[in-house]
């Protein structure tokens, strides 16, 4: 067990030779808990780090669509965009067309100009 003292800030260095053992470098994230006989440092678990990751991400994300939603010229961009995407997404097929799982044809709904029985 080793010994070390807390600096008025709060700070406390953890012993070389146990951050050696744990494999705690400069910059590593611990998370201090309490026990009902002191306090626990251990290091943050390896999966945290990308969980931050993806909820940074995502606020980020969600910023930036925010932003676009609130430009009117912008969007209008977007959508305009989209629509091109959406056309050449069909790449040749007919959007009346219904296709199973498996690749299957499985019935024509109506167009714009025809009867709405599948085919």
């Amino acid at each position: 067990m080793a010994t070390t003292r807390m600096r008025k800030d709060g700070t406390v260095t953890i012993p070389a030779d146990l951050r050696r053992r744990f494999g705690l470098d400069n910059g590593t994230l611990v998370v201090a808990e309490a026990r009902e006989d002191g306090v626990l440092v251990k290091a943050v678990e390896r999966e945290a780090p990308a969980a931050d990751h993806r909820r940074r991400l995502l606020e980020e994300t969600n910023r930036a669509y925010a932003a676009l939603r609130s430009d009117p010229v912008v969007w209008e961009e977007v959508l305009a965009e989209r629509a091109i995407w959406d056309v050449a997404n069909l790449d040749g097929l007919d959007e009346t067309e219904s296709w199973s799982d498996e690749g299957e044809r499985i019935a024509t709904t109506a167009g714009p100009n025809d009867d709405a029985s599948p085919r």
